[in-house]
């Protein structure tokens, strides 16, 4: 069974040809797939790709940057409008998904960790109820 969000957009992108992933404007559109305001904000899965789309951050009056996937890119600002209601201010190609850098052993607090153990610890073992005694 496909998540809410997935399911709410599936369902603009079937109806409109995009969709708008932000957890205000999927709330105010569909809130029968949700039990509230802040159970969309945070249920909602932002981090969604679909196949055929192009995916690009719409800066929108009164909501601020919010990504928006799409078949098509015609008339795209005015496609936006008709579904949020609000002035595009821009439109520009979104950002590749962030991935962190691998850790640096170097950068970490304690430096390397030996065995799967932090160092000084690789010898002991665990016992149930050690961190009690």
């Amino acid at each position: 069974m496909p998540h809410r969000s997935e399911k709410y957009a599936r369902q603009a992108i079937a109806a409109s040809g995009l969709t708008i992933l932000d957890p205000r404007i999927a709330f105010e559109l569909r809130p029968d797939l949700w039990a509230s305001a802040q159970d969309c904000r945070i249920t909602f899965r932002r981090a969604q790709k679909f196949e055929g789309t192009h995916r690009v951050t719409a800066t929108i009056e009164d909501y601020g940057d919010v990504l928006v996937c799409t078949r098509s890119l015609d008339a795209l600002e005015q496609r936006i409008q008709w579904i949020a209601g609000r002035r595009v201010l821009a439109v520009k190609p979104a950002e590749a998904d962030a991935v962190p850098p691998p850790c640096d052993p170097s950068t970490t607090p304690a430096g390397p960790i030996e065995g799967g153990r932090a160092p000084g610890r690789a010898g002991e073992a665990r016992r149930p109820g050690a961190a009690f005694a």
